[in-house]
């Protein structure tokens, strides 16, 4: 999980027509499998016809079982947590596919029983649980049904008839009143009627 960036592809436990479609699509995940495979191929024929050693990330399986590629961009299984209760199909899909070896997801798990698998491979499974998880699957339900109760965020709704008020912030403010515009305005100096007539007779 601490190389759990942008560049991991992730693969949720969820049935896929459940699961939210980002990034690239599976058809090109597909392609880009297809690619990779063709690629390792390659790379394998090639070290068999010059007889060295192995292009780097490839490594030889015990008495010539094949070969294993490291990734290019790791994949991380994102958990989901059903319950066998609720949800038993996607429960022991989850199982199968957390704690049991798989290459291709439609093949290895959508099309078959998972539940048959799960029996056929308790031991390994639960093993591989034990190895991953502190406490069982019981106390982390108890814990989030327990964090769920301290922060109800579903459990209050607003009431828009009740709550609904009426608030005239601007009109509060005063900017709705009227205030008379007053200046005194200030008239020029003006000559009276003696002055004036004085004036125009010389």
């Amino acid at each position: 999980m601490s190389m759990a960036t942008s560049s991991c592809t992730f693969i949720p436990t969820s049935p896929p027509q459940e699961r939210q479609l980002d990034g690239e699509s599976s058809d090109d995940e597909n392609n880009n499998n297809d690619e990779d495979d063709e690629d390792d191929n390659e790379n394998v024929n090639d070290d068999d016809n010059n007889g060295d050693h192995l292009p780097d990330g490839i490594i030889e399986l015990q008495n010539g079982d094949g070969f294993i590629k490291r990734r290019k961009s790791p994949k991380v299984i994102c958990f989901c947590g059903y319950r066998l209760a609720q949800a038993p199909l996607d429960y022991y899909q989850e199982l199968v596919m957390l704690y049991l070896p798989w290459r291709d997801e439609e093949i290895d798990v959508l099309l078959v029983d998972c539940e048959t698998t799960f029996r056929r491979n308790q031991e390994a499974i639960l093993a591989n649980h034990r190895e991953f998880t502190t406490f069982d699957d019981a106390t982390l339900m108890k814990a989030l049904e327990m964090s769920k109760e301290i922060n109800p965020l579903d459990k209050y709704e607003l009431d828009e008839m009740q709550n609904e008020q009426y608030v005239d912030v601007m009109g509060e403010a005063g900017a709705y009143e009227h205030v008379p515009y007053q200046e005194m305005i200030v008239h020029p100096e003006r000559l009276d009627n003696d002055e004036y007539e004085a004036l125009i007779v010389w």
